[in-house]
């Protein structure tokens, strides 16, 4: 669990993954990628 969550990008800002979402990506995602606050910022001008 997150001790915080950034509200920027609040589509995806959550504590605490719920266990079905998880268990869903263990099977369906291949990667993940991490970007910061600037890069997501920098993406939408």
């Amino acid at each position: 669990m997150l001790d915080q969550v950034g509200g920027f990008a609040d589509g995806v800002a959550v504590k605490e993954v719920g266990e079905e979402t998880f268990r869903l990506c263990k099977e369906l995602v291949d990667g993940v990628v991490l970007v910061s606050r600037d890069a997501i910022c920098a993406s939408i001008k």
